[in-house]
């Protein structure tokens, strides 16, 4: 497989933030596969006023059961990753991870993807009916021994409900703790919004639990070309 014609076509596709959450920017080796079972233990606007009058303001504070979710990460070629998610917030999303760089002590990657909501409550329009989100994420990964930490952020296009092409952000950070062959911890939180005096951002922070095949950090590899 050609990688440069693979970069071109994730940059074409766009992002998605929610299947990359618990994911660092190192990619499988080609025939690996690994599953990430997560849980976003809560969800909510930041302390934001919306409205003030004599007695008082309000800060417009929303809650979110937990929602479980489960993703299917597969290497597809030296350097890509394909990435299949589902969660039980009725959204489904596909990646392709792409990596830029690859040392020791640091990594990078573009993850560009796509997510579908059943219900655009989950999501940043905030409005009423399905929605889909196209946006391009950077990963970027710090490795210390069997901890990387996975700064990330990203901008995109949210289309639904009553929303048309709605620009979009995210902000996210994670740990990924290897314990063992096949095993990896992985709690992270993601900050997303649209600009300002369109919705309040909110904060969802969760935690990931990876099965499989995991990354190889036993060498300083250079990505591939």
């Amino acid at each position: 497989m050609n990688r440069s014609i693979v970069l071109v076509a994730s940059l074409l596709l766009g992002g998605c933030t929610g299947v990359q959450r618990y994911g660092v920017p190192r990619t499988l080796a080609p025939g690996d596969v690994a599953h990430h079972v997560s849980v976003d233990v809560g969800s909510f606007t930041p302390a934001i006023a919306v409205g003030c009058d004599g007695n008082g303001c309000d800060r417009g504070g929303t809650s979110m059961a937990p929602v479980p979710s489960w993703t299917l990460r597969a290497g597809i070629d030296e350097g890509v990753e394909l990435g299949f998610g589902l969660a039980l917030d009725l959204s489904l999303g596909l990646d392709v991870k792409v990596e830029l760089l690859r040392s020791r002590s640091f990594d990078l990657a573009i993850a560009p993807g796509l997510t579908f909501w059943g219900h655009a409550g989950y999501d940043v329009s905030n409005q009423p009916g399905p929605a889909v989100a196209v946006m391009l994420p950077l990963l970027a990964g710090i490795n210390l021994g069997d901890v990387t930490l996975v700064p990330g952020g990203g901008v995109g296009l949210v289309a639904g409900g009553t929303e048309t092409g709605r620009v979009t952000w995210a902000g996210s950070f994670a740990a990924w703790f290897r314990l063992g062959d096949g095993v990896a911890l992985a709690p992270g939180v993601t900050l997303f919004g649209a600009p300002p005096d369109e919705a309040a951002p909110r904060l969802v922070g969760g935690l990931g639990l990876v099965l499989g095949d995991l990354p190889s950090y036993g060498e300083n590899t250079p990505a591939p070309p």
